[in-house]
């Protein structure tokens, strides 16, 4: 009787949902050693940490793809851009030397940190469906378009700006200025409809693991630097590197990313 109780406890606690959680945790464990022991290079990290983790929920539960590209492709790549574009220009970050794999667009971006920007949003989207949206429909949001269409236009207009006064971008605390604009929309939609904090928060402790798993192999193996001016430094395990990067995006990037979703792909339901 009681070897059926227990039975009957772990098979309640083994649902689908709990298994890819810890699945997905394996293989973000794995990849700590293996990106360190093969000193690969952040393009190849990304592999690891985030593709391999979203093909594998991909598999487990079919995905609303043409949302999630979307809103991958918008957030990733056209937000992602012009964010790199003036973060790159003051210094907020850069990458060390040899590190990349592509070339550079307008000689400032690397290819390597479009791709990047991609695969960090949609996983985080993909994290996003598995888990706690359950609709099964590629309706996109009519906001979307509005959005899109102004932030090309940004992302197009941002390097012919730079390159006619180089001057214009620069800015003291860069991150912490880029950061803020950011978080806008997450602050906006807390606001707004406070049943969607409780959402992003329950997926935020994962990517705040995944993050800053990240970071430190990152800077371990010196993919990446901080260069720029910064309000102060967080240092873990002898591995320094500026708050702005820990709040903006360890602790909140995830969060930024599902807000940005919620209005201009979802419903915000």
């Amino acid at each position: 009787m009681k070897m059926s109780k227990k039975r009957g406890v772990l098979t309640q606690c083994l649902t689908p949902n709990f298994v890819d959680l810890l699945v997905t945790f394996a293989l973000i464990t794995v990849a700590i050693p293996i990106v360190i022991f093969f000193e690969v290079r952040p393009l190849i990290s990304t592999i690891y940490f985030f593709i391999l983790p979203s093909l594998y929920l991909l598999w487990r539960k079919p995905k609303n793809l043409v949302r999630t590209f979307a809103g991958s492709f918008l957030i990733g790549i056209v937000f992602g851009f012009s964010f790199d574009f003036v973060a790159i220009v003051n210094n907020a970050w850069a990458d060390g030397n040899g590190q990349l794999i592509f070339g550079h667009i307008f000689d400032v971006v690397p290819i390597d940190h479009i791709i990047w920007f991609f695969f960090w949003a949609f996983i985080i989207i993909v994290f996003y469906e598995h888990f706690l949206e359950h609709e099964n429909t590629n309706r996109i949001s009519k906001n979307y378009i509005y959005a899109a269409l102004p932030t090309i236009f940004i992302a197009i207009a941002v390097p012919i700006v730079h390159f006619i006064n180089p001057n214009v971008f620069l800015m003291g605390y860069a991150y912490l200025v880029l950061g803020i604009f950011a978080t806008l929309p997450l602050v906006l939609l807390v606001w707004k409809k406070p049943h969607l904090a409780i959402k992003f928060l329950k997926i935020a402790p994962f990517f705040f693991i995944l993050f800053l798993a990240f970071e430190l192999t990152a800077l371990y193996l010196n993919q990446w630097m901080f260069l720029g001016e910064y309000i102060g430094y967080v240092e873990i395990l002898g591995l320094r590197f500026p708050i702005e990067e820990f709040f903006f995006w360890i602790c909140v990037s995830s969060m930024v990313v599902l807000s940005d979703y919620e209005i201009l792909v979802d419903d915000l339901q």
